[in-house]
């Protein structure tokens, strides 16, 4: 319910929805041009990266974790003729993603989810034991790219996508290799970001 929402972010930051929009947005936008002008000259070779790697393979184990995106289709407060007719609409929404059409156009013309438009329907990444057993059963067994039949939960229907799967166990310095850069870079951002600014 996005009034609940703005009434949640007053109450959780002290200053109305707008404002604190605004000022998220201007944080990421300093925070990208402070990457592009400053971070992307700082430059640590591969095999300091691989060293690094080596020395911390601890702090890369991970656990199971998978990247998701789902289409809503509401039942709340629908008769039960609405609700049947939301599952066919579930139904072909499905079909539909299945023979290619694009999910995030599919998201912006069906989904009932007032933020899916702007998320393309990317929903925050999931361990095991997080969501309803028929979610977790499709995420965590089916491959990147599948998308599941509909699956009814509390706010109405859901389709989903796996965008990305993680199983648990140690990750490859490739996957991590960005999450390196970034650490060995850190001490060496803050005075170039100084001098920048």
């Amino acid at each position: 319910d996005p009034d609940k929402f703005h009434d949640y972010v007053r109450d959780n930051t002290g200053m109305p929805y707008e404002e604190y929009k605004q000022k998220m947005t201007n944080d990421f936008l300093v925070h990208r041009i402070v990457g592009q002008e400053v971070g992307s000259h700082i430059a640590i070779p591969e095999p300091e990266l691989r060293k690094y790697y080596d020395a911390h393979t601890a702090d890369y184990v991970r656990k199971a974790q998978v990247f998701w995106s789902q289409i809503l289709i509401s039942t709340e407060g629908k008769t039960p003729e609405q609700s049947a007719a939301a599952e066919k609409k579930a139904r072909d929404v499905a079909a539909r993603a299945r023979r290619g059409e694009k999910f995030t156009d599919l998201v912006a013309a069906y989904s009932d989810d007032p933020e899916a438009g702007r998320t393309g329907g990317s929903m925050p990444p999931r361990g095991k034991g997080m969501s309803l057993p028929a979610v977790e059963d499709f995420l965590f067994k089916e491959k990147k790219g599948s998308v599941s039949d509909p699956i009814k939960v509390p706010q109405g229907i859901v389709v989903l996508r796996v965008d990305e799967r993680y199983e648990a166990g140690q990750a490859s310095f490739d996957e991590v290799k960005e999450q390196i850069q970034e650490t060995m870079s850190a001490p060496q951002l803050e005075p170039k970001v100084r001098a920048y600014l």
